[in-house]
């Protein structure tokens, strides 16, 4: 049988300050800021560091920007994500488009990368989501799941880096 696919909310750049839940996370990676956006456009690394991704599939072609596409898998779930912003280096947002996550009404999420020096910089993460019908009554706890799920995240992204970074680095 195959998987359910839902149609997600086509989210803009602002959704991300006016969703429902909407969290900005920081974390200090031990890389330049060029370094650390190749590692987020290298789709192996991710089910390094966030685990609840098993699998990333860029499916537009190089050079990627504004309105490329990728498909990552959460499990056995699939969900396709259409990138809504691109600066090469220093930022990428996405939103969910459609996949097999019928509790989420809509999703984005934007990684902004700060210079710190010439051999750091700060990732901030940001994400905002909605949930839908009955779902919106558990959605603090989704929230609050999310987030410490995310520092998590990131704080094994910053090891990834400082074990490692010659794959990223020009």
């Amino acid at each position: 049988m195959a998987a359910r696919t839902t149609e997600y909310e086509k989210v803009e750049a602002d959704f991300l300050r006016t969703a429902p839940v909407h969290v900005t996370l920081r974390q200090r990676l031990p890389v330049p800021a060029a370094a650390a956006f190749r590692c987020l456009e290298d789709g192996d690394a991710w089910p390094k560091w966030l685990t609840a991704i098993a699998k990333v599939e860029w499916t537009s072609s190089k050079p990627w920007g504004v309105g490329t596409t990728r498909t990552i898998w959460l499990g056995k779930r699939t969900v396709d994500e259409h990138f809504i912003a691109w600066e090469e280096g220093a930022r990428m947002s996405f939103r969910f488009e459609r996949g097999g996550v019928p509790p989420i009404k809509a999703f984005a999420e934007d990684y902004a990368l700060t210079p710190k020096g010439d051999d750091a910089c700060e990732l901030a993460w940001t994400y905002g989501f909605a949930l839908r019908g009955p779902f919106v009554l558990v959605q603090p706890i989704f929230a609050a799941k999310f987030k410490r799920d995310g520092v998590a995240s990131l704080a094994r992204l910053a090891d990834l880096l400082a074990q490692d970074p010659s794959p990223y680095q020009i």
